[in-house]
Formats: C-alpha cells, sequence, structure tokens
C-alpha cells in the first residue's frame, strides 16, 4: 500500500472517476473509502455499491476501507470481503465478541480505528491502527495537534500506523518526523490545484528520505 492515499469522501462527488484519474497520473495508486450509515456518526461515505464499481474501473487501486458503522455487522464485512477488500478498518466498540472472533478468522487485514479520544487498547486483534486527529465523519476539520502524541506513542510500540484527518501542507512537517507509515489526506490534498498536489506529494517523498 502507498504511503498517501486520497480520502474519496474529501472529492468532488460528481468526479470521482476524473479525480481518481488525476492522482493516479500523480502516482497514487490506492484510495481511501468511508463507510457511514449516519449511527455511528450523523454523515454518510460511499456506498459498497461505489466501491465495487471503483475496484472494478482500476483493478491495479488497492481500496483501504474505514467503518463507521454502529453496529458493525458480520454481513457488511462479508459483502466488502467478497468484492474483494482486503483492508478495512473498524472501531473495536461496535463489533459484537461474535463478529471480532470470526473476523479473526478471515483473510484480511484488520485495522483497529480509534476516535481522538480514544487510548490505544492493550489488546489490539492486530499490529495495525488508524489514528483519527480529527472526531470523524467530516471533511474539512483542523488537525488535533495533541494526537502527534498518540502517533509517537504507536510507532514506540511497533504498530503499523496510517493517520488520518486534517492532514495538509502546513503541518505534514510536525507529522512526517514521527515516521507514520500511512497517510489519508482529504481536502488537504484534494482542494489543491494538480501542480500543488503534485508540490505536497514530492515534499512528503522528501520528508520520508
Amino acid at each position: 500500500m502507498n504511503t498517501i492515499l486520497p480520502s474519496l469522501l474529501a472529492v468532488p462527488t460528481l468526479h470521482v472517476g476524473k479525480s481518481i484519474d488525476e492522482f493516479i497520473q500523480l502516482g497514487l495508486q490506492d484510495f481511501h473509502v468511508d463507510i457511514m450509515d449516519y449511527h455511528f456518526t450523523p454523515n454518510f461515505g460511499l456506498s459498497i455499491h461505489h466501491i465495487e464499481e471503483i475496484q472494478l474501473a482500476y483493478p491495479k487501486s488497492n481500496i483501504d476501507v474505514h467503518l463507521m458503522t454502529s453496529p458493525t455487522r458480520q454481513e457488511l464485512i462479508e459483502k466488502l470481503i467478497h468484492i474483494g477488500i482486503k483492508d478495512i478498518s473498524i472501531h473495536l466498540d461496535t463489533l459484537s465478541p461474535n463478529t471480532l472472533s470470526w473476523i479473526n478468522q478471515q483473510s484480511i487485514n484488520i485495522r483497529t480505528a480509534l476516535n481522538p479520544s480514544d487510548p490505544i487498547p492493550k489488546d489490539l486483534p492486530s499490529n495495525r491502527v488508524l489514528i483519527l486527529c480529527v472526531n470523524p465523519g467530516f471533511s474539512h476539520q483542523k488537525f488535533q495537534e495533541e494526537q502527534l502524541k498518540k502517533i509517537a506513542q504507536a510507532k514506540a510500540l511497533g504498530l503499523d500506523v496510517m493517520v488520518d484527518g486534517g492532514i495538509n501542507h502546513n503541518n505534514i512537517h510536525q507529522i512526517m518526523p514521527l515516521n507514520p507509515d500511512h497517510l489519508v489526506i482529504g481536502s488537504g490534498l484534494t482542494k489543491l490545484s494538480t501542480a500543488e498536489k503534485a508540490n505536497l506529494i514530492q515534499t512528503i517523498t522528501d520528508l520520508q528520505g
């Protein structure tokens, strides 16, 4: 999976395909998609139907899915697996014990999603975490700088860390020294011109060393 994953929640609804084409031309192959049910957070994201269409149209791309659903039902995860989704971030408190047990038996890459107020759990189903640096559900929020400590803590624990929320050219120099494994970038990338997108991508690449 690439270091940078554009968040498709932040692209213009009527121009998703055009935006994906532009990102691929800029060297980004993987994309982040939020599925929301208006219960976990008061908003809707893309549907499984949209994800399936994107995957069929861009078979070389990997679709990373963040479930903001309450409860998160086994049937939903089964549908994602059926269409070929392997990377799924889930909030553990939305799962029943039986669903979590079932997930642990599947050949998928589960990532534990953490809200800004959530500590890093002692018992994780995998070594992968998604650290949300804004309150989940909406684009154009400001990065919560106190999450930098959580990113550093997660890296010190040897976790594979994905960071999502409020990332842009103003704070990337604070984030990259912590060596996150993946960055989900929404409006901080999608609202830029093509030249500005390329510049931010190059900046991140340079900061990786």
